[in-house]
C-alpha cells in the first residue's frame, strides 16, 4: 500500500494517495514513513493541524537521529507558517539541540524565523553562524543577513556595522560590495545622516574608484562646491571614462561661474 500510495502521490492524485498512505497506516499503525509521508500530503493539501498530528507520530515512532530532526524540523517549520510561534519556537530548539553544528539547517531555520518576522529570534541564529561558518564568502553573506535583521528591528548603526564587516570579506569587483554599499548610503539618507556618511568617506586613507567617484556626486549634492570640485578632479583622474561624472563635474563648473558674474 505504501507504494501504491507513493505512486497516486506521484501522478499528483492526492486523495487517492491519501487513502493509501491510510490504509497503511491501519495495517501497520507503527509505520514510521507512512505517517511522515501522510503528514507532509496533508500539509501540501492546506489541513495544517492534522499534518503537524501526523508529523507527531512519525517523531514518536522515530528511532535513528536523522529521522528525529526531520520531524522536528518539519514540525517547526510548519508551525511557524501557520502562526503558531511558541510551538514551532519549541519543536526547533529541540531540532537544534540534536544538531547544534548543522550549519545549513541553522540557516534554513533562521530564513524561516525571519519570513515570520521573528527578526530578533533570526538573529540569534544568525549571530550563531558566524561561529561556525568559515570561509569568507560565508562569513561575508552572514553579516549581511545580520545587518538585514538590525534594519528590521530599528537598529540602523548596527546594520551599518554589520554591513562593513561583510564588505571586509568581499573583492573590490564583488556584485555584493555594491548592494552592501548601496544600503549604507541609503541608510544614511533616510536618517538624515548623509553629511556623516561622507566625513566616513573622507578620511579613509586609501579610497577605491567607486568611493572617490561617490564622495564627489554627494559633495554636490550637499552643495559643497569647493569640495566637490576637488572631489570630482580626483575621481575623475581615477575614472577618465566616466561620462556621467565628468558631465556632472562640467555642470558644476558651469553654476559656479555664472554665480560670479
Amino acid at each position: 500500500h505504501l507504494i501504491l500510495a507513493l505512486l497516486f502521490y506521484t501522478i499528483r492524485d492526492k486523495k487517492k494517495a491519501l487513502l493509501a498512505y491510510q490504509k497503511v497506516i491501519e495495517l501497520s499503525p507503527r509505520h514510521l514513513l507512512a505517517h511522515f509521508y501522510l503528514a507532509s500530503l496533508l500539509k501540501e493539501m492546506g489541513h495544517f493541524s492534522q499534518a503537524i498530528l501526523s508529523y507527531q507520530h512519525s517523531y514518536k515512532l522515530a528511532r535513528r537521529l536523522r529521522d528525529k530532526r526531520r520531524c522536528l524540523k518539519a514540525m517547526g517549520t510548519l508551525s511557524l507558517q501557520i502562526k503558531k510561534t511558541r510551538q514551532g519556537l519549541g519543536f526547533l530548539q529541540e531540532f537544534l539541540k540534536l544538531s547544534p553544528n548543522d550549519g545549513r539547517a541553522r540557516e534554513e531555520i533562521a530564513q524561516a524565523l525571519t519570513r515570520q518576522g521573528l527578526y530578533k529570534e533570526a538573529l540569534v541564529q544568525w549571530q550563531q553562524l558566524l561561529k561556525q561558518n568559515k570561509g569568507s564568502a560565508r562569513k561575508a553573506r552572514t553579516h549581511r543577513n545580520i545587518g538585514l535583521l538590525f534594519e528590521h528591528i530599528g537598529q540602523w548603526r548596527k546594520s551599518v556595522e554589520s554591513y562593513r564587516t561583510a564588505m571586509k570579506y568581499t573583492l573590490q569587483s564583488h556584485w555584493l560590495r555594491k548592494e552592501l554599499n548601496g544600503r549604507i548610503l541609503q541608510l544614511h539618507r533616510e536618517k538624515g545622516k548623509l553629511a556623516e556618511f561622507v566625513n566616513y568617506i573622507q578620511k579613509k586613507k586609501r579610497k577605491t574608484n567607486n568611493q572617490l567617484s561617490m564622495l564627489a556626486r554627494l559633495l554636490d549634492e550637499l552643495g559643497r562646491d569647493k569640495e566637490a570640485q576637488l572631489a570630482y578632479r580626483k575621481a575623475l583622474q581615477a575614472n577618465p571614462s566616466d561620462s556621467s561624472l565628468r558631465q556632472k563635474y562640467i555642470t558644476l563648473l558651469e553654476i559656479a561661474n555664472q554665480g560670479q558674474v
